[in-house]
């Protein structure tokens, strides 16, 4: 479910996921979105830039929370570059794979289960984009709004 209200020219958006038991807000704050997660199992709010990644709760490393950042660049800890290093983005893929893979949490709550499915099939779509030259240029003209038809 996404409620969007807009109040003095900034657009707040409150996305309630039942199967997720969670809430996620996103708002602007200083020219900067803001995403503001609640921890489904602790309960603590958790506020992140939209330059910032954060896979699990404060509260408790194994704790997996929904996927909030989508920006490839962030999810490998790069910058936004055409010039990678792709060393350093394989080296952030395998550290990610450990702490994500869903085979970890095949024991885990049904909904750790999902999130790990969810930020795994990202961690392997950012690597798989970044990694490649021509895929990580569309990528870049993606973020900035330009399309490219590849017929």
């Amino acid at each position: 479910n996404i409620l969007c209200l807009k109040m003095s020219n900034r657009v707040f958006k409150i996305l309630i996921n039942s199967s997720w038991s969670t809430r996620l807000v996103v708002r602007y704050q200083s020219g900067k979105c803001v995403s503001d997660v609640t921890c489904w199992r602790c309960n603590k709010e958790i506020s992140l830039s939209s330059d910032e990644v954060m896979f699990t709760c404060p509260c408790d490393r194994k704790v997996l929370l929904p996927p909030i950042t989508k920006n490839y660049f962030l999810i490998m800890g790069c910058e936004q570059s055409y010039e990678v290093n792709i060393d350093l983005i394989k080296k952030r893929y395998h550290e990610l794979q450990v702490l994500l893979h869903p085979d970890k949490y095949t024991i885990k709550s049904k909904l750790e289960q999902e999130f790990a499915v969810e930020h795994s099939s990202l961690v392997n779509k950012a690597y798989s984009t970044l990694s490649n030259p021509y895929n990580r240029g569309l990528y870049m003209l993606k973020l900035r709004s330009f399309t490219i038809d590849e017929k």
